[in-house]
Order: C-alpha cells, then sequence, then structure tokens
C-alpha cells in the first residue's frame, strides 16, 4: 500500500511558541536568470543550467509551489489543512539501498562498521552516480536549495545544504532541521555536508553498478556530499 506523507501548514492549533516561530521564518530568496546557480553556490557542484533557484522558501510559499507544482493534495484534517504526498511504492526506509563510499586509507574505512548496514560502493560508482544526479539537476528549470542546521550544540553544529526538485521535498526538512533566523546566515553559506535530491531518477544500470536495485542512497564522507536515487 502507498503511504501519504502529510506536511502540516494551518497553524490553528500548534502552540503559540511554534506558531510564532513559523511565522517568523523568512529568509527566503528567488534567483533568476544566468547566474541563479552561482548566487547560492550549487554551479561548485556542477549545477549550472537551472534558470531559477528557490532558496529557503517561506511555509507559506512552499505550500503556494506544492500547490502550483500538483505536488499533492490538501486534505482537511482535525488540526488544519495540511499537504499531502503520495510516497509511491516506499512506505518507509530502503536500508538495503544505503550506500557508503569505501575511501582507503580514509578515516571513514577505518572507523566505519562495514557491513549489511553500512554497505561500501567505490568511489567509481559514486562518482558515475553524482554525475548522473547533476545532469538531472541541469535539465531542470527551477530548483529549490534548503541551508540549515544539524545538531544544536554550537560546538558540533554542522551546515547542511539540500537540494531538491520539488517543494514538498524542501518542506519536509525545513520541518525537520534547524532553520537559519536571518539572511546574513545565508551570506557565503558554505556546507558542512550537501544532499542531492534526485528521487525521481532510477539508477537503470544499477546491476552493472552492483548496486540492490535502481533506488540508491550514496554517501561519500570524504568528499561531503550525499545522493539520492528513485525513492519517488
Amino acid at each position: 500500500m502507498n503511504k501519504l506523507k502529510t506536511f502540516h501548514l494551518s497553524t490553528a492549533t500548534i502552540t503559540p511558541i511554534i506558531e510564532r516561530e513559523r511565522e517568523k521564518y523568512n529568509v527566503s530568496s528567488t534567483y533568476k536568470g544566468p547566474n541563479a546557480c552561482s548566487h547560492v553556490g550549487v554551479d561548485r557542484l556542477g549545477i549550472k543550467n537551472v534558470d531559477t533557484v528557490y532558496h529557503n522558501l517561506t511555509f507559506q510559499q512552499l505550500f503556494e509551489h506544492e500547490i502550483a507544482n500538483k505536488e499533492g493534495v490538501v486534505v482537511a484534517a482535525e488540526y488544519g489543512e495540511t499537504f499531502a504526498v503520495d510516497t509511491g511504492k516506499f512506505t518507509g526506509r530502503s536500508p538495503r539501498d544505503k550506500w557508503i563510499v569505501k575511501n582507503v586509507g580514509s578515516e571513514s574505512e577505518k572507523n566505519i562498521d562495514w557491513g549489511k548496514v553500512n554497505q561500501p560502493v567505490s568511489p567509481q560508482v559514486f562518482d558515475k552516480l553524482y554525475n548522473k544526479a547533476i545532469q538531472h539537476f541541469n535539465t531542470k528549470e527551477k530548483i529549490y536549495i534548503f541551508d540549515c542546521y544539524c545538531g544544536a550544540n554550537s560546538h558540533s553544529q554542522k551546515k547542511i545544504r539540500f537540494v531538491h526538485e520539488m517543494a514538498w521535498q524542501q518542506h519536509f526538512v525545513t520541518n525537520m532541521f534547524i532553520r537559519p533566523v536571518s539572511n546574513e546566515e545565508l551570506k557565503n553559506f558554505d556546507p558542512d555536508f550537501t544532499v542531492i535530491n534526485a528521487c525521481s531518477q532510477c539508477v537503470e544500470d544499477w546491476k552493472e553498478l552492483g548496486l540492490q536495485s535502481d533506488v540508491a542512497i550514496a554517501f561519500n564522507i570524504e568528499e561531503k556530499v550525499a545522493v539520492i536515487f528513485g525513492t519517488w
């Protein structure tokens, strides 16, 4: 059975503190034209041909984009209007499709507990997946970028960047991670880790690459980047 993933939009019954935080969150920018990618630095990833980049949209903007893009449906829940999307065949995680690059001689090679949970993949296979993701995003007219933080402790907190092709994906991580509170934080944002989510694309040559299926979630810790395929 397919599963609907829902995102709360109305603040009717949310606690006043959370409501105020959601309403105050407004650091969004939209960049258009030949320099759109360089404005946020995704050109350094190889993404250079996108015409419009939506950067850290507000909750209301995401709601409007989700509807305009026809990414799902608005449902009337007991706690207010909620946006729901169909996650397809996946009703949860796909652990057999998670991979970590085994960089020979690296810290991650020494410290990761390799096995069925942390499955190794070669740098060469990862590079092919990475290039496939970049090529896909270079065919898009618009993309969504979300810059955020992971970890509340300032001593260990990491800057994370998500690259998405759909608004609901940015909505999801906007709920999940620590949001920036000012535009100043986003100036020259240099992520410690980047996740490139090309989930609408499948890895057709997965057998040749030695993967488990046409779905792949692959992390390269030394390169500080991950790519996602086939989970939509």
